[in-house]
Parts: C-alpha cells; sequence; structure tokens
C-alpha cells in the first residue's frame, strides 16, 4: 500500500477531525469497500447528476432526450462496474442481481425526487411558482461551472511547504445585476430539509468552499470566467427531502372496480377496488412520489405536515457576514488536518475514534478490521474486500508506508 499526502476537501477535513484514524485509511491509504456507496449516497449521487442538466430544464417539458440519453449511459456503465466488482467478489447471480436492481431504484428515486421538487414545487419564502430550476435559470445569473474541481494553494499552517484545499461546487453561478458570484450545493436529506439546513452555517464545507472560490476572485478570476474585481457573495444550500416510497407493484396501471357485497354486516353496500395489471411503470411512480411530497392524492392526510415543513427548502450565507471567530475555527481545522495530511504515514501517527464505526440502522464500518487487527494483517483484508482507489489521483504527492 501507498500512501499519500492528499488535496483537503471538506469532506476530508471533516472527517479528519471525527476520526484521524479513518482519515488515514480512507485519505491517505485510499482504501474503498468494494461497494463503497450506501444507498442513500447512491440516491444523492444520481440526484446531483441529474441537477448537472438544470440548464437543460424547462418548465412543463421533460429533459431533451440527448441528455436523458446521457443519464442512461452514466447509469448502464455504473451497472457495468458493479457487474464488474460483483465478480471480483465472487458473489452469485441472485446477489448481483439484487445490487443491480438496488442501483436501478435509488435512480429511479432521484430521478422522481428531482423531477417533482426542482421542477414543480415552490421554494418556500419566494412568489408562488417560483421552483429551484426557475430561480437558478433566472435570466441574469449565468453558470459558470457544475461539478468542477476548484483548487488553491497555501502554505502548510502545520510544516513546510504547502497544501491544496479543493472545492467542487454543485453550481457556480455569476449574478450579472449584483456583480458577484454565488455558491450552491444540493442536498438530498432523509430528515427534514429544514433541520438539515440548521448546521449549513457552521459546516467545513461552506467556509472551505468560499475560501478557495474567494481566494481565486482575488488571486486569478479568469479561473472562474468573471471580470477582475468580482466579489463572493455567499453561498446558497438547498435541501430536498428523500420520498420514503419506491418503484414497486403499487405504481402499475390499474382499473377501478365496483361490486356490492353480498353477505356480511354491510350486505348490500357497494366497495371500490383496484384491480392491478402489467408492470410498474416509472410516469405512475412520478404521481405517486409527487402525491408524497406535496401532500395530495393518497397522502392528502400529511398535507398539514408538508406546508408546516416542506420537503424542499433553502438557506444562504452571505460570505461578508461570517466573523473572525468563525474563520479561526476553521482554519484550526484546516491545520489540524494538515497535520495529518503530512506528518510519516505510520498508524500510530492517527488516533482512532472507535464511536465512527457505528452508523445508522445498526450497521457495523467495513473499516472496523483495521481497528481489531494487527497491521500484518490488513494486506490480506485489503485483498478480500477493499479497492485502493484515491480520489484525486492527479493532484497527489506520494509517499511509500
Amino acid at each position: 500500500m501507498v500512501a499519500v499526502s492528499p488535496p483537503l476537501r471538506s469532506s476530508s477535513v471533516t472527517r479528519a477531525i471525527g476520526d484521524p484514524f479513518l482519515y488515514y485509511l480512507v485519505d491517505r491509504l485510499g482504501l474503498v469497500p468494494i461497494f463503497s456507496l450506501s444507498r442513500a449516497l447512491s440516491t444523492g449521487s444520481w440526484f446531483h447528476a441529474r441537477a448537472e442538466l438544470m440548464a437543460f430544464d424547462t418548465p412543463g417539458a421533460p429533459l431533451p432526450p440527448e441528455e436523458r440519453a446521457r443519464l442512461e449511459a452514466r447509469l448502464n456503465n455504473r451497472l457495468a462496474e458493479l457487474r464488474q466488482l460483483s465478480a471480483y467478489a465472487g458473489l452469485s447471480a441472485d446477489k448481483t442481481n439484487q445490487i443491480l436492481a438496488d442501483e436501478k431504484s435509488d435512480f429511479d428515486l432521484a430521478m422522481a425526487t428531482y423531477d417533482v421538487s426542482f421542477l414543480r414545487l415552490s421554494l418556500p419564502g419566494h412568489r408562488p411558482g417560483t421552483t429551484v430550476a426557475s430561480y437558478l435559470n433566472a435570466p441574469h445569473l449565468r453558470t459558470l461551472s457544475c461539478e468542477k474541481l476548484y483548487t488553491v494553494e497555501c502554505p502548510n499552517p502545520s510544516g513546510s511547504g504547502t497544501i491544496t484545499l479543493c472545492c467542487q461546487p454543485d453550481r457556480l453561478v455569476y449574478n450579472e445585476q449584483a456583480g458577484n458570484v454565488w455558491i450552491w450545493d444540493y442536498k438530498t436529506c432523509a430528515e427534514s430539509p429544514t433541520v438539515r439546513l440548521q448546521t449549513c452555517t457552521v459546516e467545513q464545507q461552506t467556509f472551505q468552499y468560499m475560501h478557495v472560490i474567494h481566494t481565486l476572485l482575488q488571486e486569478n478570476p479568469d479561473a472562474l470566467g468573471v471580470p477582475r474585481g468580482t466579489t463572493l457573495g455567499g453561498m446558497g444550500h438547498i435541501a430536498a427531502q428523500k420520498p420514503t416510497i419506491r418503484l414497486s407493484g403499487n405504481d402499475r396501471d390499474f382499473e377501478i372496480e365496483t361490486r356490492t357485497l353480498t353477505r356480511g354486516p354491510n350486505k348490500g353496500q357497494e366497495r371500490t377496488e383496484k384491480n392491478y395489471y402489467g408492470e410498474p411503470k416509472f410516469s405512475n411512480y412520478l404521481r405517486r412520489v409527487a402525491d408524497w411530497l406535496q401532500g395530495t392524492g393518497e397522502y392528502a392526510h400529511e398535507a398539514p405536515a408538508r406546508e408546516a415543513d416542506p420537503c424542499i427548502n433553502m438557506s444562504t450565507v452571505y460570505f461578508a457576514a461570517i466573523d473572525k471567530g468563525q474563520w479561526a475555527r476553521y482554519h484550526a481545522r484546516i491545520q489540524q488536518t494538515a497535520k495529518y495530511a503530512t506528518c510519516h504515514p505510520w498508524p500510530c501517527n492517527f488516533p482512532d475514534n472507535p464511536s465512527s464505526l457505528r452508523g445508522q440502522g445498526g450497521k457495523l464500518s467495513p473499516y472496523l478490521p483495521f481497528y481489531t487487527e494487527p497491521v500484518e494483517k490488513w494486506p490480506d483484508i485489503v485483498a478480500r474486500d477493499f479497492l485502493i482507489r484515491h480520489r484525486d489521483e492527479a493532484l497527489l504527492e506520494s509517499a511509500h508506508v
């Protein structure tokens, strides 16, 4: 195994602060479980893939066929990758088929959630009918990039040389009226979007993204494609709640049958039933997701809850409003992570936090064996259950363990 001194992403900083040993395994050694994405992360990834195509969205019209084909190609490539990984892991055909079905289910959920939450639901606090897509596709907003990686070099606060800070905004926008740049980030969440947005003002991502983009605006605005003198407005977060329903037998076509009860205490009364037929259809699923998110149709009983706590919401953090104390805490996190990013990669240099091994739903982290087994056994563990993949391969400086 080869250890690297990786660039600092906001996710890696958060990991290093929470569990330095896990940072060592993931970011320094590049260890990734063979099937690394959870269902929640997979849905979020597909949601972001669809959001990259927001510029092609027009009210009441489907995504252009060529852009839809791009999404389908990405899905097919992912399914092909999962087949290869399944073969590498020696999984049975039934297990492989279930993994592929789960991925397709995540894709369907993400597409339906985007369609309703970004194209149909009105943003709270804005004029009725203002959707996420219409808000961000406004004529005075020029999209500079989607999912583009930006980097800046800065002195290593924990030693000699420099470190690289990264950010990869979901969408970077130039406001031609205000003459400033805004960073936009999308989040899918199981919890209330209102609750999810509460911590955005203090999260590492918010500070790091603004730090990197502000530095580029000052030192190299050409890298962003904006005029010199352009300022940073801030960062906006848009949270969309994921429905708990998935494509199922309830999304087949059906006919309503009315029959008269011929026995029992309700004899003589009429009862209507749905007689389903055929295979589930995505169009039916989309209608059901729309009802779930809006509290309509069969989910009309959820209407008061949806009105009180909408399934789509937005928050903004103004760059100029961040105080010195908040920036000091941000730089302290960077300094701590820079130490772990550049120190000699001996396992003993990275304190562990075993509480990070217990995930949601009572599941244990796949990294548990590295906490419990001696280093001599690590090669076998890696060969059996892990791949070595460094996220920012092109930016890395390698150092042998």
